[in-house]
Order: structure tokens, then C-alpha cells, then sequence
């Protein structure tokens, strides 16, 4: 790689690392692999780990690599921020601790950045593999028909300037910007702020929309890193969990600042999240929490008789709550 010991880094790539031992190195090592003519600097943030993510990271050879260690937060938002926070470069690269870069990410990323400075971000298609490096999916945006309809400018065969108004119509629909694709110029991110710890999912999509209320996009249509996708089983509880944080997240979309068709389109995420949320919870017992988000589908105007039916089941007396729950569930069932 190549470097100027003596200058200031022009990016730096920040890594939130939770129990990543088995691909880290994997992950060090396609960056060390990188050809550049850029300087930069590697900020990995161990997020509590109990396995060996910090010794690997401190002994890893051949570049100089910055751990830090914090107590764990639950998620990779608040290690992400401290990484920022330590961050010197202008542009900041945002990275997974178990994905790969391809050849080409860092300089092709960093000339379109330095050549449009109107852009807040840029990000680029990639690969999809599994946990054991297999190829899934050699270009994972290619049926992703909405982002691909949306109006852009040409700068090269691979890149487009893509307007944030234009963006946010695409990203009301659908996620398709890879976390691990982003480059983000420092600017920007201290215009808008960074990632939300109140979110244990989601704070990458909601960063992407903060910059596109504000900042037009550049996107390169090449793979330039590869996506790791665990295979796992969710549990209920888990389930229950990510429905709640998506509903924090599409709420905070409501506020004024954002188009109208935007505030729209979160209104109806959360009003078809917490209703799934009511009937999870109307079903496990939890009266309460059915009650709270039956209510919060009934003010977004999703499903409204059946959410009132939830809200009141959720209050009838303890002796005929089970017959009450299994009245409603055969109502809910019909659609």
C-alpha cells in the first residue's frame, strides 16, 4: 500500500468490531491489498468482545492499525461513532468487520469523491458471499428495479451523480445503499451528524436519508466489496426486538424536514410494524405492549378496525382474555 508517513491520512476507513475473530483478518487483509495513491488509516472499535477480535487486531502486521476498545453497546452504531470521533481523514469509509474489499475500492471510491465535490457520499454495487466465502450473488443491485429507474447524470461508464430528492424516493421504498459500499465526505457527515445510538438497527439507513435530504450521491456501478451474509434462525424475541427498532427508525422519518411523500411512506412503515407488533405481543401476553402499539397503528391509519380490536382485547378482564385473544386472532387472520 502505499503511504506518506509524514501527511495527514486523505481518508479513513472505521470498523465497529463485535466477536469478528473468525473473519477480521480476512477483512485487514483486503484492505492491506489495496492498491493507492492515497493515505490512509484504519480505526477498528472493538465492541466488547469476548473472543480474540482485539488481540488479532493489535498484533496484525504489515499496517498500522488503531484498536479501540469500548464496553459493548448492542449494536454498531456507538463504535462507529467512536471511530469517527478518532477519525482524522476527510473521507470517511464505512466497513463491516467480516466483509472484503475488492480491488479498486479505495482508489476508484476517493477519484470520484475528489473530482465531485457537490457530492455528500458516494456508494457502489457489490458481491454477496456466505459465512465460508462462497459467492452468492456477483451483482447484488442488479433486480433492485427501483433504484435503477431513478433520474441521474452520467460521469463515466460506471459513475452517476444521483440528485438526494431523487434518492429519497428510492430509499421510501427500499434499502439498496450496502453500508459497506459508503463513503462518506466529513463534511457532510458534521452537517447532518452521525449515526443514531438510539437505534441497535437500522442507524445506517438513517444516516443514508439524513444525507440525502441534503447532498446529491455519486454511484459506481462496479463491485468493489463483498458482503458477507450469516446464515442464522431469528427467534421471537429477537423478531420483536428488530419490529420495535424499525418503528423508532420510520419514525423519526415523520419529521418535517423530510419531503412530504417520504413522511408519507415511513407513516405506513410504522403503522404495518407496530400492528405486526400488536398481534405478536396481543398473542404472547403482553397486554401492554399490545395495547402501545395497537394505538400506534390505529394514529397511522393502518388497519384501523382491526387494531382497535387488538386495543381492545388487550384490556379485557384476566378470566376471559384467552377467549378474547382467540376471538380475535380468527378475526386478524382474515384479510
Amino acid at each position: 500500500m502505499n503511504s506518506a508517513e509524514d501527511s495527514k491520512p486523505v481518508a479513513s476507513i472505521i470498523i465497529p468490531a463485535f466477536n469478528a475473530s473468525k473473519f477480521i483478518k480476512g477483512t485487514l487483509d483486503s484492505i492491506r491489498a489495496q492498491q493507492h495513491s492515497f493515505q490512509i488509516e484504519v480505526i477498528v472499535v472493538n465492541d466488547g468482545s469476548g473472543d480474540q477480535t482485539q488481540e488479532i487486531v493489535e498484533k496484525y502486521p504489515m499496517m498500522a492499525v488503531k484498536c479501540i476498545t469500548i464496553e459493548n453497546s448492542g449494536g454498531p452504531s456507538r463504535p462507529r461513532n467512536v471511530a469517527i470521533s478518532e477519525a482524522t481523514g476527510e473521507y470517511i469509509f464505512i466497513f463491516d468487520s467480516d466483509d472484503l474489499m475488492l480491488p479498486g475500492k479505495i482508489e476508484t471510491s476517493l477519484q470520484f469523491l475528489e473530482e465531485h465535490k457537490e457530492a455528500g457520499f458516494l456508494f457502489t454495487n457489490f458481491q454477496s458471499i456466505d459465512s465460508n466465502g462462497k459467492l452468492l450473488n456477483s451483482d447484488y443491485l442488479k433486480n433492485y428495479n427501483t433504484f435503477y429507474s431513478l433520474p441521474n447524470r452520467k460521469l463515466t461508464s460506471t459513475g452517476r451523480i444521483i440528485q438526494g430528492s431523487d434518492l429519497l424516493e428510492g430509499l421510501a421504498t427500499s434499502n439498496f445503499i450496502g453500508t459497506s459500499s459508503v463513503v462518506v465526505r466529513r463534511s457532510a457527515l458534521e452537517d447532518v451528524g452521525v449515526f443514531d445510538e438510539e437505534l441497535k438497527n437500522g442507524d445506517d439507513f438513517n444516516l443514508w436519508v439524513r444525507l440525502a435530504n441534503k447532498y446529491p450521491a455519486i454511484f459506481v456501478n462496479r463491485a468493489l466489496h463483498q458482503y458477507r451474509i450469516h446464515e442464522n434462525s431469528i427467534s421471537n424475541a429477537n423478531h420483536s426486538r428488530r419490529l420495535e427498532n424499525l418503528v423508532i427508525l420510520h419514525s423519526k422519518h415523520l419529521a418535517l424536514d423530510y419531503p412530504e411523500f417520504f413522511r408519507r411512506r415511513s407513516n405506513d412503515k410504522v403503522g404495518r410494524y407496530s400492528y405486526n407488533l400488536a398481534k405478536l405481543y396481543l398473542k404472547s401476553g403482553d397486554n401492554s405492549k399490545a395495547s402501545k402499539f395497537g394505538k400506534l397503528a390505529i394514529n397511522s391509519g393502518h388497519k384501523v378496525l382491526k387494531s382497535r380490536l387488538i386495543v381492545l382485547a388487550s384490556k379485557l378482564p384476566v378470566r376471559i382474555t384467552a377467549l378474547g385473544i382467540r376471538t380475535i386472532n380468527k378475526v386478524l387472520q382474515r384479510r
